[in-house]
C-alpha cells in the first residue's frame, strides 16, 4: 500500500470543460496534464465526479485517453438522478482517506471543508468567490497556481 496523501480531484471544471468525458474531441485544460503528472508523483489521486449513470464508460474513457495508469480510482456521485450512489463528496474523501480535494462547486467546499477536508477551489468561472473564502478553502485560478500549492 501507498503510502503517499492522497487527493481526490472533481473532472468537469477541474481535468477539463464542463462535460468533456462525455465528448471524445474535448481536451483537458491547458496544463492540466502536466501538472497530473506532477502531482502524481507525490500524492495518490483519485477522481470524484458528480455524472449521470449514462456517461460512466465514456467518463472513464477519456480518463484513459488523456490520463493513463494515471488515478487509483473514480468514484461517480449521482445527485441530480434517482439512480447510482447517492452520497456527498466528503463523505468518499473519508472512506478513501483524501484529505485534499480540488472541486470547482462552492456547496461541495463548503460541505468538505466543515468535515476537515481541504479544498482547492477551481477555476476563473469562482473569481468573484475568491475573497472572503471560509478557513480551509483556497481559490485557484488554474493548473499553475496548484502546482505552487501542492508541491
Amino acid at each position: 500500500m501507498s503510502e503517499k496523501e492522497i487527493i481526490a480531484i472533481d473532472l468537469d471544471r477541474v481535468l477539463g470543460p464542463y462535460r468533456s468525458a462525455i465528448f471524445k474531441s474535448t481536451k483537458p485544460y491547458d496544463g492540466a496534464i502536466e501538472a497530473i503528472a506532477q502531482i502524481k508523483q507525490k500524492y495518490d489521486l483519485h477522481i470524484i465526479t458528480a455524472r449521470h449513470p449514462l456517461f460512466k464508460r465514456a467518463t472513464k474513457r477519456w480518463i484513459k485517453k488523456f490520463f493513463p495508469n494515471t488515478f487509483r480510482g473514480i468514484d461517480f456521485v449521482h445527485y441530480k438522478t434517482p439512480i447510482g450512489p447517492k452520497g456527498l463528496k466528503s463523505q468518499i474523501c473519508k472512506r478513501i482517506g483524501a484529505k485534499v480535494i480540488l472541486d470547482d462547486k462552492m456547496s461541495n467546499a463548503i460541505d468538505c471543508v466543515e468535515h476537515g477536508i481541504k479544498v482547492y477551489l477551481f477555476g476563473l468561472h469562482n473569481l468573484h468567490r475568491r475573497n472572503n473564502l471560509p478557513d480551509g478553502i483556497t481559490w485557484v485560478k488554474d493548473w499553475s497556481v496548484v502546482l505552487e500549492e501542492l508541491l
